[in-house]
C-alpha cells in the first residue's frame, strides 16, 4: 500500500495512465487486460504446499489451524495424546479440488468474462486442469489523483508552486535550491546534539555484531547519540526513518549532495506511453531493483532538459 509520484506528459492524464491500471483492483476490463496461462507456476505451488495436522490416537487428522484448537484468539496447542505431522497437500487433495479451494471456477466452453471468470478460471482437458489468470502485466497503479499528498510539488519559474505546468516553466534550479534549504534547516535543528561527536553508523554496528541482528539493534538504539536525536525528534513532532541517511554521519556537505540528487520529486515519469521509474514500487513503500540516486538523477535531468518547452507536465499521486 504505497503512494508515489509520477510526472505525466501531455494534456490527457487519464488516457496516458490507462494502460497501466491494476485490473484486479480497478475492475476495468479493457484492451490492456490479458488472459495468461499460469498452469505451470500454479501446479508447482500446489506440489510444494504442505499442511500441518494434529492426529488423534484414533487416527483422525485435523488441521492445526482448525477452530477446534483455539479459544477465541488463543491457540491451545496440540491436545495431549495427539501427534503433529506435516504432509504435502498433493497427498490428500487433487489439483482440481485444490484449485476450487483457492476459489478458481471451472469454465466449460466459453468463459464468462463479465462475472464468474472475470479475474481467472480453469479448464479441464485430457491432461488435467489448465489455469488462467486475467491481469494487466503492465500494471503500476490501482488508483491515482492529481497532486494528492504531493500537492504543489512543481515549482514554476515565477516562484509559485502547482500540480501542472509547461516544461519550459519548470524551475529545476529552484527545486534544487529548495531541497538544499530543507536539508540545511533539518540538519541545523539537530546539529547541536552531534556536533564534535563520532556519529554511530548502523551498517558499521550491524557488521560488528553479525549475525546477531537483535544485539546490533539494541546496541545501536541504546547509543547515547541515537537516543538523544530520537528524543529531540519526538519533542519536535518529527519522525526520522534513518539517521544514517538523514545526517550522513554528521557531514553537511554529504547531506546537501544527497538533497540535490533527490530534488526532483518524481519516482516515475510517463511520456508518450513509456513508463520510466526509479525502481519497482511494492507495498509499504518497499522498492526493488532500485537505481542509484546518481543514475536516476542523471536520467531525469537529461529527460527533462530534452522535453519540448510546450509539453504539459502534471504531477500525479499514484497508489499501488
Amino acid at each position: 500500500m504505497s503512494h508515489f509520484t509520477v510526472l505525466v506528459t501531455g494534456d490527457d492524464v487519464d488516457g496516458a495512465l490507462a494502460p497501466f491500471h491494476e485490473f484486479e483492483c480497478t475492475g476495468k476490463d479493457n484492451q490492456y487486460v490479458q488472459t495468461i496461462d499460469i498452469t505451470e507456476e500454479t501446479f508447482s505451488r500446489y506440489l510444494k504446499e504442505t499442511q500441518v495436522l494434529f492426529v488423534s490416537p484414533e487416527g483422525e487428522r485435523i488441521s492445526k489451524y482448525s477452530d477446534r484448537f483455539y479459544a477465541g484468539n488463543q491457540f491451545l496447542g496440540c491436545p495431549e495424546g495427539w501427534s503433529e505431522v506435516t504432509i504435502y497437500t498433493k497427498d490428500t487433495t487433487s489439483f482440481e479440488d485444490w484449485l476450487k479451494e483457492d476459489d478458481y471456477k471451472l469454465a466449460v466452453g466459453e468463459p464468462d468474462l463479465n462475472k464468474t471468470h472475470k479475474y481467472g478460471y480453469y479448464t479441464l482437458g485430457s491432461e488435467g486442469p489448465r489455469v488462467f489468470r486475467r491481469t494487466n502485466p503492465n500494471k503500476h497503479w490501482d488508483w491515482y489523483v492529481i497532486g494528492g499528498r504531493f500537492k504543489d510539488r512543481l515549482r514554476h519559474k515565477n516562484g509559485s508552486h502547482c500540480n501542472s505546468l509547461r516544461a519550459g516553466d519548470l524551475d529545476l534550479n529552484g527545486l534544487i535550491r529548495e531541497a538544499e534549504a530543507r536539508a540545511r534547516s533539518s540538519f541545523a535543528k539537530y546539529q547541536h546534539i552531534f556536533e564534535g561527536q563520532t556519529f554511530p553508523l548502523w551498517e558499521d554496528i550491524l557488521e560488528q555484531h553479525k549475525p546477531n541482528f537483535k544485539l546490533a539493534q539494541e546496541t545501536y538504539n541504546n547509543h547515547p547519540l541515537v537516543k538523544a536525536i530520537h528524543e529531540h525528534s519526538r519533542l519536535l513532532g518529527e519522525f526520522i526513518w534513518s539517521l544514517d541517511e538523514e545526517f550522513q554521519g554528521g557531514d553537511l556537505e554529504k547531506v546537501l549532495h544527497l538533497a540535490r540528487l533527490h530534488a526532483f520529486p518524481f519516482f516515475a515519469v510517463l511520456d508518450q506511453g513509456v513508463w520510466r521509474e526509479r525502481g519497482s514500487m511494492g507495498w509499504w513503500g518497499c522498492v526493488s531493483n532500485e537505481k542509484t540516486p546518481e543514475d536516476w538523477n542523471t536520467q531525469l535531468t537529461a529527460w527533462l532538459q530534452g522535453l519540448d518547452p510546450e509539453t504539459q507536465l502534471t504531477l500525479v499521486d499514484c497508489h499501488i
